[in-house]
């Protein structure tokens, strides 16, 4: 009992609350709003004993009140499920008082979490809701909360002029300008003014918000604004003053354990770097934020708050049905009154002889409907199973043409007798693949190429089994041939072998392909390509003969450079113009390293946006990996697109061949 009464009493002094004042529910609750912003963790625990003193009192309205200020805690700390589940609680209290004001606040944080789960347009329709049912109350505090997230929702989805409006009307109701409501105002009419692109004017509206959110300590707030100013001077292109604010609003998120804000601040981080082309510290903000991401929104809390939220939804409805019900059971009774016994007696002898005729005819009817079933029931099982033993041909067919494509393409293992350190990551959509890989080695010259097929899966299949003996059959007509003699009789071979001649209506099948030509003793390489490019990554510039473009990119504390050879641009197949193949020589030097691929790596979708990788990041990637073992280059590869893309299909196949010299 002693330690109670101390662990009581030490409570009561942290969160400033004297022995002598009213201990009320609505005194718990006005501490628990004063000290929200600048001690949330004592504002909670007043929340809870609140929530106590209400339901002991049957204060049913202030016990409502108490569980919305828990909620925003909730929120505040990212436990989106719990703070959904106290929202269902305190909306069921505020139907049976009938309070107006407590559903609008209800309604408001049901915005709020529907923002933190990306529905916008829900978010806005509780907002909506909210702010007319302040108006109905009279609440002008409330109604100011209101038309301030529409404000920012609204500039969210480009309606600037009803954000610019609910604004004007703002100013007008804030007479404080150095309150709380005043900081959420400026910090509004920032993000108008940087949507209309008036950065300045946007700065001064940030630093009038963070000067407040700094004199109340606003703890999220101040997290939210140096983020905010943060992503305004990346924009400015002032860079050292955007990493300042960024970290300070990490720093603030994660020594207050604020999730939500800490995701936000991991996600412009990794903009930021990548802008500034710092590759190592954006990997690093991008796994944080894949792992703070993947708490706050797995599936199964999302699918338990989209339940809470259809309660939500249903629980005003469920009322007027209720109301009814009631009006109907109540005109029921004046109209029984008003009957005569005998009226009621022959009433009940009709409903009796009425629920006997139609017991009869259910009956029958179901046993006719019981048998129609069972001969539909027998008709589709017999249609399912010769579905499933179709399916299963298919299956085991597909599953037969993937070993014999296995068999053709050599194993790394085989080809490693050949090639120097090197990693292939193949990858198919399906179970076969249009993407292939090939190696030959002839005189002391090792030929390495990949190659994109038309299509993916059995068509693909299908011609990348022709591809591959098509250039086993080159190699074994012709001595020491250049990668552009190679990849020139291989169009003619194609062309020939599918009968194309460039008319609409026929065939386009072909490939896009890169084939290099290695002099194992020089390390001189012949290189080719169609459609597809070549990267070399050296610590020196490289002389390329024939280059059509060569792109320099600098990667980490010592200088590298990324060289991308570009291919021909046209097919193996026919094609409206068609010339010979360009042949590319260059020396490489000991530790150079290149990368043949086809293009389902960059194409693949994924993200926070589900847009592209690209080409670009894909050049990033591997320069922020070249100083790996080519085996931990081809783990980290995988492993990064595993993580971009997520839930999303896998576009194409995927073929990487990589070697260093």
């Amino acid at each position: 009992m002693k330690f109670r009464f101390w662990m009581a009493l030490t409570f009561l002094i942290s969160t400033g609350v004297s022995l002598g004042q009213d201990h009320s529910a609505e005194s718990l609750i006005s501490q628990c709003n004063r000290i929200y912003h600048s001690n949330p963790d004592s504002s909670y625990q007043l929340a809870l004993l609140a929530e106590k003193v209400a339901r002991q009192n049957h204060q049913d309205e202030l016990q409502g009140s108490a569980l919305l200020k828990q909620v925003r805690y909730k929120i505040l700390k990212s436990d989106l499920e719990q703070a959904a589940e106290l929202i269902n609680r305190s909306v069921e209290i505020f139907h049976r008082v009938e309070s107006k004001k407590g559903l609008a606040d209800a309604y408001s944080l049901s915005a709020l979490v529907s923002g933190r789960l990306g529905k916008i347009q829900e978010e806005i329709a509780y907002l909506e809701k909210a702010h007319g049912l302040y108006i109905q109350a009279q609440d002008t505090s409330g109604a100011i909360k209101a038309l301030t997230n529409l404000s920012f929702q609204y500039t969210r989805t480009k309606e600037l002029e009803k954000a610019e409006k609910h604004l004007s009307t703002l100013n007008k109701l804030i007479a404080d300008k150095g309150s709380t409501d005043a900081y959420y105002f400026f910090q509004n009419m920032g993000h108008l003014k940087r949507a209309q692109k008036l950065l300045e004017q946007a700065l001064g509206y940030y630093q009038q918000a963070r000067k407040i959110a700094e004199q109340r300590n606003m703890i999220d707030s101040r997290a939210t604004i140096h983020k905010t100013m943060g992503e305004l001077y990346q924009e400015m292109k002032k860079y050292g003053l955007a990493e300042k604010h960024l970290l300070h609003s990490l720093k603030i998120s994660e020594e207050n354990k604020l999730v939500y804000e800490s995701l936000e601040a991991h996600e412009a981080l990794q903009s930021y770097y990548e802008e500034v082309k710092d590759l190592k510290k954006a990997y690093s903000s991008f796994k944080k934020l894949v792992s703070i991401r993947d708490t706050l929104y797995n599936l199964e809390k999302v699918n338990r708050l989209n339940e809470y939220d259809k309660r939500l939804a249903l629980s005003e409805q469920e009322k007027k049905i209720a109301q009814q019900e009631i009006e109907f059971k109540e005109q029921q009774l004046i109209t029984e009154s008003e009957r005569s016994k005998n009226q009621i007696l022959i009433l009940v002898v009709v409903l009796i002889t009425l629920l006997s005729v139609v017991a009869i005819y259910a009956f029958f009817k179901t046993k006719k409907l019981k048998d129609e079933i069972g001969i539909q029931k027998e008709a589709v099982e017999q249609q399912h199973k010769f579905l499933e033993e179709a399916y299963k041909n298919i299956t085991d067919s597909i599953e037969y043409a993937k070993k014999i494509q296995q068999a053709v393409l050599k194993s790394e293992e085989h080809e490693s007798k050949h090639l120097p350190e090197h990693f292939i990551l193949f990858r198919p959509k399906d179970i076969v693949s249009g993407d292939f890989y090939w190696a030959q080695e002839r005189n002391n010259f090792l030929y390495l190429a990949v190659a994109d097929c038309t299509g993916h899966g059995v068509p693909g299949a299908f011609m990348s089994l022709l591809g591959i003996a098509f250039l086993n059959d080159i190699l074994s007509d012709y001595t020491e041939p250049s990668p552009a003699g190679i990849l020139d009789e291989l169009r003619e071979r194609i062309i020939s072998e599918l009968s194309q001649t460039g008319k609409d209506g026929e065939s386009k099948d072909g490939m896009d392909i890169s084939l290099i030509k290695i002099n194992l003793e020089t390390s001189q390489i012949e290189w080719a390509g169609a459609y597809s490019p070549l990267y070399i990554i050296s610590e020196q510039q490289l002389k390329i003969e024939h280059a059509w473009t060569d792109e320099h990119l600098l990667h980490g504390p010592e200088e590298k450079f990324l060289s991308e050879i570009k291919p021909d641009k046209q097919p193996i197949g026919h094609h409206s113009r068609m010339h010979s193949f360009t042949n590319h020589r260059i020396q490489l030097h000991p530790g150079d390293s290149i990368y043949l691929f086809s293009d389902g790596y960059a194409d693949q979708f994924g993200g926070e946006k589900g847009k592209k990788l690209k080409s670009r990041a894909f050049k990033e990637l591997l320069l922020q990996l070249n100083d790996l073992s080519m085996d931990d280059q081809k783990k980290q590869i995988h492993d990064f697109f595993t993580s971009w893309k997520e839930n999303h299909e896998q576009v194409d196949d995927i073929c990487i061949l990589g070697m260093k010299l």
